[in-house]
């Protein structure tokens, strides 16, 4: 009981202080309780918000949770990711070197970039259970399904749950993925597409007619691989694969292999090895030394939708309401829900911490959690020490939630939120000392569904629809920073990130107001007469050609000696120009001391720029 008095007194000394709170974002929040299958949930402060690329959000909750009519203090980390924003969920594991490996999230966030260039990882929270202590024969596999970008990696699976990311309202999947009968053998072509797939009757036994099979080897209890002898007869043709860029003895049920076709001959399938025998005659034409293939089961029906899964042992939150029994297993947890409109919510709750606030939750506890945020299905991940919430950091990633390990675990898998940037062609038109003219088209969009392109340049922001955006009344000489942003069907806007320019105005031309000439009985002194606001010019140390014979002026000044010039038959003045485009203007005055002469030039280069355009 005087736990209870203690944290009753707790809670309402937060949510006084909540109430005198006049930051507006906090005092936005809604403090009220949210409560379902007897456990409540309810936010006292938002503690970190971190707006990420394409609408994706995080933030970090303190609050409280009761159940059982005592309060348990909380701290909740939370990824919101819109389900149109052009972001993909992303169930990745270490499995170089034909091995599971347990990895950081961190780690697991810089390999994949690695792996995938040109994809950008946005967050990651730790995926399924797994076998942390390498007691299984192929160490360190997780408990169920994964399934990364379409490649099934492991197809053993209890419950799971999948991915589409397909811009869908309804992106998750979630239940018992079904297998397809059996495995399916993949034909790259030379660009590293897919264009031919077969059926793989059998596993590690001699193909019957027109049937095909895969062998590979498998560990034992002593975690060791135990190679596979290949029968010498029984099937018209053999490819193996001796260097496989993946092959994961997954279980006698389950392999995952990918390669290329080294040998024809038979031999014995050793570690990163695959062999493919076939009594099918259109496999036979289809494959050969040099071919790149690949062999996995799939999944059928409704997971055959999803891009990436992963497996979740609890279904707890049903149509906004929990369905779990309540348990007293009070741990951090990683939870995965979505909400009616396709938003996906990621949630990592810290626990085993009482001193810091963070005591970790029981079952209806996250269901209470994940009601809050307005989640209607939602789904338990592997907890305790494995719960780790990232985010990206420049170059780097942060964890973002309190590991209860102190720091953080190596995982086997985790979910990674990834974005890759739409390839957009744009084209600075045109560049003057108050204008921009930008045009932009989308070369690529990926997983982005975009209805229109825009620019913003000063802050404001134009559309690309009908053609070329023209920015007018800009300074001169001055720069300004280019940005796209696309909307989507639904209206959202994202900002294109990694996609910008900074883009410099051209300065204002000089007003030359012509070359002064004084003479006095002894020297020809000559000044040049200009305005440069913009200081595009060198008219202060400019080249004046006298009768033939070049000079340098220097501050704008030259004096000749009259004897050695003699009379002034033709004198020519030539000075650069540099507003700041790629090429720097030389322009050339004859005689420019006369304003006749000055008015003549004008004429003169007018009608060249006229004669141009004409004859172009």
């Amino acid at each position: 009981m005087k736990k209870i008095r203690k944290s009753l007194l707790f809670f309402l000394v937060l949510l006084v202080s909540v109430l005198l709170i006049t930051d507006n974002r906090l005092s936005a929040l809604d403090t009220s309780f949210t409560e379902t299958g007897g456990a409540g949930y309810a936010i006292t402060q938002r503690k970190v918000t971190n707006q990420l690329d394409y609408g994706i959000k995080q933030f970090t909750d303190l609050g409280q949770t009761i159940r059982g009519g005592v309060f348990y203090n909380q701290q909740v980390n939370i990824f919101e990711i819109p389900t149109s924003s052009g972001v993909k969920v992303v169930s990745y594991a270490n499995l170089r070197n034909h091995q599971w490996t347990k990895t950081t999230v961190r780690k697991f966030a810089h390999q994949y970039e690695a792996e995938n260039p040109g994809w950008r990882v946005v967050g990651a929270v730790n995926g399924d259970f797994f076998d942390i202590n390498g007691l299984g024969n192929f160490r360190f596999q997780t408990t169920n399904a994964l399934v990364t970008d379409g490649e099934y990696f492991k197809t053993t699976s209890g419950t799971a749950v999948g991915f589409a990311n397909d811009g869908s309202t309804n992106p998750l999947i979630a239940g018992t993925p079904k297998r397809t009968e059996y495995m399916r053998l993949a034909v790259y072509n030379e660009s590293g597409a897919v264009v031919n797939e077969f059926d793989i009757e059998k596993l590690n036994a001699v193909p019957g007619e027109n049937e095909s099979a895969v062998y590979f080897g498998t560990y034992n209890a002593d975690k060791n691989y135990v190679p596979i002898t290949v029968p010498e007869e029984g099937y018209a043709s053999a490819f193996y694969v001796e260097n496989a860029e993946y092959a994961l003895p997954n279980n006698t049920k389950d392999f995952y292999g990918r390669g290329v076709i080294t040998k024809t001959s038979v031999q014995t399938v050793e570690r990163g090895q695959f062999v493919i025998l076939t009594n099918n005659q259109a496999i036979s034409e289809a494959l050969a030394v040099g071919v790149k293939i690949r062999a996995q089961f799939e999944y059928e029906g409704a997971f055959a939708r999803a891009t990436s899964i992963t497996g979740h042992n609890i279904h707890f939150l049903t149509k906004g309401e929990c369905v779990l029994p309540a348990t007293n297993d009070r741990h951090p947890r990683t939870m995965v829900g979505v909400r009616s409109d396709g938003t996906i919510v990621m949630a990592v709750v810290d626990g085993r911490q009482e001193s810091k606030g963070m005591d970790g939750v029981c079952g209806n506890e996250m269901a209470a959690i994940m009601k809050k945020y307005n989640c209607v299905e939602a789904y338990n991940l592997d907890g305790g020490g494995s719960s780790t919430l990232i985010i990206r950091d420049g170059d780097d990633f942060k964890v973002m939630n309190s590991p209860s390990d102190g720091f953080e675990r190596s995982d086997s898998n985790c979910l990674l939120i990834v974005t890759r940037d739409p390839e957009i062609e744009y084209e600075i038109n045109t560049v003057t000392e108050n204008s921009l003219t930008i045009s932009a088209s989308v070369g690529e969009a990926y997983l982005h569904r975009i209805d229109s392109l825009m620019v913003r340049v000063n802050n404001v922001t134009q559309s690309l629809v009908d053609g070329p955006a023209t920015f007018e009344n800009l300074s001169s000489s001055t720069q300004y920073r280019v940005e796209f942003f696309y909307k989507t069907p639904t209206g959202f806007n994202y900002k294109i990130p990694n996609i910008e320019e900074n883009i410099t105005t051209l300065k204002r031309p000089p007003m030359f107001f012509g070359l002064n000439l004084e003479e006095s009985p002894t020297e020809y002194i000559f000044s040049t007469n200009y305005f440069d606001v913009d200081k595009t010019t060198n008219l202060a140390a400019a080249t004046l050609v006298v009768n033939g014979t070049e000079y340098q002026l220097s501050a704008g000044l030259l004096a000749l000696n009259r004897s050695e010039v003699g009379a002034l038959t033709e004198v020519v003045l030539k000075y650069t120009v540099d507003r700041g485009a790629a090429e720097v203007e030389t322009v050339i005055l004859v005689n420019p001391q006369y304003k006749s002469t000055l008015v003549l030039n004008v004429i003169i280069d007018q009608t060249g720029v006229f004669v141009d355009k004409v004859y172009r």
